[in-house]
């Protein structure tokens, strides 16, 4: 290899430096808008959610006061129905009723009310609460986790924080959902009719899997899915979120499922021991490209980098919460230093390679 050569390679490492640098950065600030992007889904769903139990809520507390009345009217009329057949009809028997038997049960809906909405503090009431980060709501799930039982209309919420929670439960604990009756009283059976207490079956879970759409939600199923504490249909091929499923068998696994064959066989020469492995360990140098033999074509590398990518979805960097993420991102930033390469047409051992 002639001095102008090496020159160049020696020159491109010291570029390459900077170029990682950049593409690092790019990663932190495409991890920051996706978690903001997260928040704002939940937190558009649970406002939504929220509005909709505030109007329940509303309703029903007005036709309880509607009632309340009613009922008021019919009880003191046993004291005015001497003046109901008088000349004065309805107007004498309303001005001869007292005003408190009218006011009073509208007060206590309007108290009722604002108990329901404003008052009760409870593991369950501060998850319909905005949240700050995804740790937050992990803190507030294991709040909920630590609840005596698990409410089944919980898991059915409009409220995404809510049904995350839920799932968190169910994979905190060693939680067997067909034995929730047993040893329950007869209160609690009662109660589990009207969704107000446990339990919670398989099938409801699985119920819950096959609608669920938000993708926070999404990847703690996938996660409870993954411990098979039950079985039940796993995500199907529209969930990106499967990938956390996945997760349980390794990232060898996730790779060998998610990639094609030429890509896996990529991978499979990064983490294995031959000239292209020793690269990927210990970075791509200006010895060890002038010693290797890169013999595949820049399309096949730029394939890998799309499927590997942190920046734009589906890359299988951009699930973040991957316990092996690094790992990933380490083996983009390989393949992203290797198309460096190959865009400068720097010479290499074998020159058969097609560029």
């Amino acid at each position: 290899m002639g001095q102008l050569a090496r020159a160049r390679l020696i020159l491109c490492d010291t570029f390459w430096v900077q170029e990682r640098r950049n593409i690092e950065e790019q990663i932190k600030m495409a991890r920051v808008q996706r978690l903001k992007e997260e928040l704002e889904a939940l937190e558009w769903e649970r406002r939504r959610a929220a509005g909709e139990l505030i109007l329940r809520s509303a309703l029903f507390w007005l036709g309880v006061g509607v009632l309340g009345v009613l009922a008021s009217i019919v009880y003191w009329s046993g004291w005015v129905a001497p003046y109901l057949f008088d000349s004065f009809s309805w107007v004498v028997y309303l001005d001869r009723l007292p005003a408190f038997a009218l006011v009073a049960p509208v007060i206590a809906a309007m108290l009722g009310y604002l108990i329901q909405t404003y008052g009760v503090t409870s593991s369950v009431r501060a998850l319909w609460a905005k949240i700050r980060s995804i740790e937050e709501l992990d803190d507030l799930a294991a709040r909920y986790t630590r609840r005596a039982r698990v409410r089944r209309r919980d898991l059915f919420s409009g409220n995404p924080q809510l049904r995350y929670a839920v799932i968190h439960a169910l994979l905190s604990v060693d939680f067997d959902p067909e034995t929730l009756y047993r040893g329950s009283g007869i209160l609690t059976r009662i109660l589990s009719v009207c969704g107000l207490a446990a339990p919670i079956r398989s099938r409801q879970i699985q119920r819950a899997i096959d609608m669920e759409v938000n993708p926070t939600v999404r990847r703690v199923m996938s996660w409870y899915l993954k411990t098979e504490k039950i079985f039940m249909n796993k995500p199907t091929q529209a969930w990106p979120e499967r990938v956390y499923y996945l997760e349980g068998i390794g990232l060898p696994g996730i790779f060998e499922s998610e990639l094609s064959q030429a890509q896996w066989q990529l991978i499979e020469a990064a983490l294995g021991t031959g000239e292209i492995a020793t690269a990927y360990t210990r970075g791509i140098t200006e010895e060890i490209w002038r010693a290797a033999s890169f013999r595949h074509s820049a399309g096949q590398v730029q394939s890998m980098i799309r499927r590997l990518s942190p920046l734009e979805r589906p890359g299988l960097g951009t699930f973040d919460y991957l316990t092996d993420i690094s790992e990933i991102d380490h083996l983009y930033l390989f393949f992203r230093q290797w198309m460096y390469y190959l865009e400068l047409d720097l010479p290499t051992q074998d020159r058969s390679a097609t560029a």
